[in-house]
């Protein structure tokens, strides 16, 4: 075997190694760049259950298709004109029960989400500040009453 032949060889087996190196690169590339999300975020158990409750961290009771959402933290509501509690004197707010998510009537964004959405809007901790309601400080904006 001469050298040439050799060399050639050589050469034949460095084209081959990049094309495969080349390969696999773009094809971990092209893996890596596919996100699927299978289901929608946040999902739609985390909202029923805890997200559309209450505001961030206040407390939430369900009785007779109402959630009751109590400060017990006495963190600061500074109230815009609406009243951000249920009464005078009292520490908490009720709003109606969501029962499905995400809602697609309009009769029931109007009646069980506006009320939320107004309350972020009037109740936040300062004049210029909105009520902190993370699952739908996102979703309000968006909608229109």
């Amino acid at each position: 075997m001469s050298f040439v032949s050799i060399l050639g060889y050589f050469m034949l087996f460095i084209i081959i190694f990049a094309v495969l190196a080349l390969s696999v690169q773009y094809y971990m590339g092209s893996k890596k760049n596919k996100i699927v999300l299978d289901t929608e975020y946040p999902p739609a158990d985390y909202m029923l259950n805890k997200g559309l409750l209450c505001p961030d961290w206040w407390d939430a009771s369900v009785q007779n298709n109402q959630v009751t959402c109590t400060n017990s933290r006495n963190l600061v509501v500074n109230s815009k004109g609406q009243n951000c509690y249920s009464g005078s004197g009292s520490n908490s707010v009720t709003f109606p029960l969501i029962t499905n998510w995400p809602i697609t009537s309009k009769s029931e964004l109007e009646t069980r989400l506006k009320s939320r959405c107004e309350w972020i809007d009037q109740c936040g901790s300062t004049q210029n500040t909105k009520g902190s309601w993370m699952a739908l400080n996102n979703v309000c904006p968006l909608l229109s009453f």
